[in-house]
């Protein structure tokens, strides 16, 4: 009985020496399967997180990088409100090249076409820059472009826009509230001089006015929501900035333009 029992034992081991336990093609296929559902489900939401994370991030860092230059610019030239931009002084490319070119990290940048174009969220061509001596596009050094464009109507200036692109000159397709932001400055001059635009606060901001005299503390959300969404024309278009920077520069869970 003892010798049955150690021939099968002895056979037992040597079987299990010699068994091969890898997968099947089958199996492989079906976990590669798998794995293919997963990534195609979770890199979309991923990926969206990133593009969210870089619009946060080099928004609040260029705000913070624009309006430091400004402040030195003022303690430099002891002038409080930069009075000098007016509806009869500079603004535009003028404004950069002189309160904020000198005080940030900023330089010119190179571009690959003759004009630049941004868009609204829907798709219609905001407006567009031909590049000229009187027009450029800046770069900082966290990789963002901006440009100047005033502001107002009939001749008369109502502000001063900072055009923000987060992607830089290279940037196509550009959509304000997707890639494009405005940033917005006004002094006590241009606030009080204008009827068309200037109801922002002084200084720089981003403002969610509709450019017929409501502000920011004015508007309910969902008019704040239509100004980003180019509902009101194109002069609400700032208040996409304003909705992020207004919730601790995090996009919101309302955000109405897809990043």
């Amino acid at each position: 009985f003892c010798g049955v029992e150690k021939i099968k034992k002895k056979c037992y081991s040597s079987d299990m020496k010699h068994h091969n336990y890898g997968f099947t093609l089958a199996e492989v296929l079906i976990t590669l399967g798998i794995i293919g559902v997963v990534v195609a489900l979770t890199l979309p939401t991923l990926l969206a997180s990133y593009r969210k994370n870089v619009v946060e991030t080099r928004l609040e860092t260029t705000y913070s990088l624009i309006y430091n230059a400004l402040k030195l610019a003022e303690n430099d030239y002891e002038d409080s409100s930069l009075s000098d931009v007016t509806s009869s002084g500079i603004y535009s490319d003028d404004f950069i090249k002189k309160y904020i070119v000198p005080y940030a990290k900023v330089e010119n940048c190179s571009y690959h076409s003759d004009q630049y174009s941004v868009y609204t969220p829907s798709g219609n061509l905001a407006f567009h820059v031909i590049w000229s001596q009187n027009n450029n596009m800046y770069c900082l050094a966290n990789g963002v472009a901006i440009l100047g464009r005033a502001h107002g109507s009939n001749g008369r200036i109502a502000g001063q826009v900072i055009i923000v692109d987060i992607n830089g000159p290279d940037g196509t397709n550009n959509k304000y509230g997707k890639d494009v932001f405005e940033m917005y400055f006004a002094n006590e001059a241009m606030r009080s001089d204008s009827y068309y635009h200037s109801r922002c606060p002084k200084g720089l901001s981003f403002c969610a006015d509709d450019g017929f005299g409501g502000t920011s503390s004015d508007l309910s959300r969902q008019e704040i929501i239509d100004n980003c969404l180019n509902k009101g024309g194109n002069s609400g278009l700032n208040a996409c900035g304003y909705m992020i920077q207004n919730n601790n520069w995090k996009v919101p869970k309302d955000y109405p333009v897809r990043i």
